[in-house]
């Protein structure tokens, strides 16, 4: 690698706040017919439905980005890259809540995510993923082009340092 990274393109918006997007769009369809105006609201819509999002970093300059992508534009802006630490790959548990008055339960969801860590428990979030191999793979790939430690709380074995770099 040449010290640029583009990571974590996916969806920017939460499953929950898409769907939402998308049930209101076929709820104001039928009243569209009626009066014109509501089209001009469906670009909103549109874009909380179908943007995506990701993060690029460039170790060589010092900078990294956060962005959402809209019609093949990124958005964002580029900000000074922190002194780096070392790199913690952990498991997390998000639980989704259902219903209006959330007390119907809920989905739980186990992501993997790689972060950034700096100022001693700062984290900048670079990756996630449902699958354990390819966030473990991109944790150790960007530990060794760093020459960093990568910290493992993956929830499989007691927390861990990895120091073959």
């Amino acid at each position: 690698m040449d010290g640029y990274y583009e990571l974590k393109s996916q969806f920017y918006y939460r499953p929950v706040i898409r769907g939402f997007a998308f049930f209101i769009m076929f709820v104001l369809f039928v009243p569209a017919y009626l009066h014109w105006r509501i089209f001009l609201i469906y670009p909103f819509f549109i874009f909380f439905v179908l943007c995506r999002g990701g993060t690029q970093i460039d170790f060589k300059d010092g900078f990294i980005r956060h962005y959402k992508k809209l019609l093949g534009q990124k958005i964002g802006t580029w900000e000074q890259l922190p002194y780096i630490e070392y790199i913690a790959f952990h498991k997390t548990i998000q639980q989704y809540m259902r219903g209006a008055n959330m007390s119907r339960g809920g989905q739980r969801e186990v992501k993997y995510k790689v972060n950034l860590v700096h100022n001693r428990r700062e984290t900048i979030e670079i990756f996630a993923s449902i699958d354990y191999n390819k966030a473990f793979v991109i944790a150790k790939e960007m530990s060794k082009e760093l020459g960093l430690r990568l910290y493992i709380t993956d929830g499989m074995d007691v927390p861990r340092w990895l120091d073959e770099v």
